[in-house]
């Protein structure tokens, strides 16, 4: 019962706060406009997602996304020709992705549903993708075992965790003690994002997560979205981090590749 209530938290946080909804436009119509905003300013903004959605789309397959938000990558994907579903934790953002796929007149589902207890068959998909999600719900690991089981054989997985990078030193140096009162987890979830749970993971967890997969590989990059762009403590971190060996060391996105 206290994991559903949890998950019920992290839903209506996850509602209430949907990242990328205010580049729409304020008070903007839902409509063509408002998602092309999104759309472009994701692209913009996040261009490491692009390689990322272009290496999956190769296989022109059936494609789950996990975590789906406002759709921007699923109409990315369904744009070059894969076969749509996405899955989110929140009802309006499953409302508010289904209606941009209607208006691209893109083919593809949404589901409203939980990483961790997907509503598919095993062997479902050709690829699944999930981008900055399954550090916020309770049992990362199970989220990862179900992505491994709605594979086909041969299927490809992408998904990002938060890295263990410079933000992950910055809360141990300064709030370090508070360890003595509460969690890891809380004190990232406090100190780094403030949502109602986060973890980060090196990429020796990233292994054991993903040990049942095969030609696991890891690269590391760090955010340009929602903050660097307007804070200049962090702009220079993130001038400091185009150096590869700080950003593969000090980065804070782990982009995992894998196959089943």
């Amino acid at each position: 019962m206290s994991e559903l209530v949890h998950k019920k938290n992290i839903q209506k946080y996850w509602t209430d706060n949907v990242p990328g909804l205010d580049k729409g436009g304020k008070s903007a119509k839902i409509g063509m406009q408002f998602f092309k905003k999104i759309d472009n300013y994701r692209l913009q903004n996040e261009p490491y997602v692009i390689p990322l959605i272009e290496t999956l789309s190769k296989s022109k397959g059936r494609l789950l996304e996990v975590g789906c938000g406002l759709g921007a990558d699923l109409r990315n994907f369904a744009g070059r020709g894969m076969s749509t579903v996405g899955v989110d934790l929140s009802f309006n953002n499953v409302k508010l992705t289904k209606k941009g796929l209607e208006f691209y007149k893109y083919n593809g589902n949404v589901v409203n549903s939980d990483a961790e207890n997907l509503p598919f068959k095993e062997a479902s998909f050709d690829a699944y993708y999930s981008f900055g999600v399954l550090h916020h719900t309770p049992d990362t690991a199970k989220a990862i075992a179900e992505a491994y089981r709605v594979l086909k054989k041969g299927g490809k997985c992408i998904v990002m965790l938060y890295h263990k990078g410079y933000a992950y030193l910055y809360i141990n140096v300064f709030y370090g003690f508070k360890r003595l009162f509460t969690s890891e987890n809380k004190l990232i979830s406090n100190y780094y994002d403030s949502t109602p749970l986060s973890k980060m993971y090196s990429k020796k967890d990233a292994y054991r997560l993903f040990r049942n997969f095969k030609n696991v590989s890891f690269d590391v990059t760090t955010f340009a979205f929602g903050g660097v762009d307007v804070n200049s403590k962090l702009k220079k971190v993130h001038h400091l981090l185009k150096n590869r060996f700080l950003m593969e060391r000090l980065g804070q996105f782990l982009i995992i590749k894998a196959e089943k």
